[in-house]
C-alpha cells in the first residue's frame, strides 16, 4: 500500500466542513440579493403600471368632463354632469344610450378608496350601480383639500375674502356667500355658474403613494 507524500496532506474533515459552510453563507447572500434585486423589479413594474392606470383613469375623467354641458351635482368626493355626445341639443337620460350608443348622463365619485364612473339620472344622485366602472383604485385625499375643487368664471362674486384681499378664483362658498354685492344665485343657478374643476388626490399602491393634480374647464361653459 501507497502512503501519502511528504507535503501533499489533505483536508482535514474539519476544514471541509468549514469550507462548506462558508461556501453555503456565501451561496445564500448571493440568492437573497439575487431574489431581491427581482421582488424589486417586479414591485416597480408593478407601481409604473398602477400609476400607468391611474393617469388613464383620469385623463378619461378630464376628457368627457370638459365635452360636459352643465355641472349637475357637486360634492367634494364627486360630481354628475350632462353631456351633449352626439350634439343633437338634447341629454338623454340615463340609464339610456343616445343613438351613438353613449350615455349623456354621467357621475365620477369616490368611494371606499375607489374612484368610479357611473351612469346616473338627475333622480339617482352620484353613486346609481349602473354600469359601475373602476377608473382608479387606491383612492384618498390629500391633506387639507377636497378630492374635487369647483370653481366658476363668474368673478363678479370673487369676494372672500373682503377687499381687498380677491384672489381671482370664484368658487362654490362665493357663489353661496349672502354678503356678495351681486344678484344671489338660487343652489340650481350656483351649479349651473360652475366652469372648472380641480383634482387633487392620492394614489397608494402597497406602501407606496403619488400624488395626482389636474385641472379640467368645461368646455361649453368657457
Amino acid at each position: 500500500m501507497g502512503s501519502q507524500r511528504e507535503g501533499q496532506e489533505g483536508f482535514t474533515l474539519v476544514e471541509t466542513l468549514v469550507t462548506m459552510l462558508m461556501l453555503s453563507l456565501a451561496s445564500a447572500a448571493f440568492y437573497q440579493v439575487l431574489f431581491a434585486g427581482v421582488e424589486g423589479s417586479q414591485t416597480s413594474r408593478s407601481v409604473v403600471r398602477v400609476s400607468d392606470e391611474a393617469r388613464l383613469g383620469l385623463n378619461r375623467m378630464i376628457r368627457d368632463t370638459r365635452q360636459a354641458n352643465t355641472i349637475r351635482l357637486a360634492t367634494p368626493t364627486g360630481y354628475a354632469v350632462d353631456i351633449d355626445f352626439d350634439g343633437n341639443g338634447t341629454i338623454t337620460p340615463a340609464p339610456a344610450r343616445n343613438g351613438q350608443g353613449d350615455y349623456e348622463q354621467l357621475s365620477f365619485v369616490v368611494v371606499a378608496g375607489k374612484l368610479y364612473i357611473e351612469a346616473c339620472s338627475a333622480a339617482q344622485g352620484l353613486d346609481c350601480g349602473q354600469d359601475k366602472t373602476v377608473l382608479i383604485d387606491g383612492v384618498s385625499a390629500v391633506p387639507g383639500l377636497d378630492i374635487f375643487r369647483y370653481s366658476s368664471n363668474l368673478l363678479e362674486y370673487d369676494c372672500m375674502p373682503q377687499p381687498p384681499g380677491f384672489d381671482g378664483v370664484t368658487d362654490q362658498a362665493e357663489l353661496n356667500n349672502t354678503t356678495c354685492t351681486v344678484t344671489q344665485l338660487t343652489p340650481a343657478q350656483q351649479l349651473s355658474a360652475l366652469t372648472d374643476i380641480d383634482y387633487n388626490l392620492i394614489v397608494t399602491f402597497g406602501d407606496r403613494s403619488s400624488v395626482f393634480s389636474a385641472h379640467a374647464n368645461i368646455r361649453n361653459l368657457r
